[in-house]
């Protein structure tokens, strides 16, 4: 099969930009269709529930100890991750807040 290109993109690789454009329009109206919640970008990390009290100290962007050994953690409260923290030695520091994630 021959390839048409146009700069870096072939027809084909055309056409599924414009297909994807095309469902766009249809779907802006109905964002339960393509809204992600916040917790489906990071499924890849470990997930580690914490304490009331813990949650106190991560609200605050506080470093604190954790009972695992992953580089990097989601830590989970109430159901929803509210913070990413990487482990830098014996502690794990903040790396993003998600505070606001219900």
């Amino acid at each position: 099969k021959a390839l048409k290109y146009f700069g870096k993109l072939n027809i084909d690789t055309k056409n599924e930009i414009k297909q994807m454009q095309e469902t766009i329009e249809k779907e802006i109206d109905y964002p339960e269709k393509w809204l992600q919640p916040i917790d489906s970008f990071f499924v890849d990390l470990p997930q580690l529930q914490i304490s009331p009290d813990q949650f106190k100290r991560v609200s605050n962007g506080a470093n604190i100890k954790l009972n695992t050994t992953y580089a990097k953690v989601a830590l989970v409260y109430n159901g929803h991750i509210k913070a990413i923290y990487q482990r830098q030695g014996k502690i794990y520091r903040p790396e993003m807040m998600l505070l606001k994630n219900e």
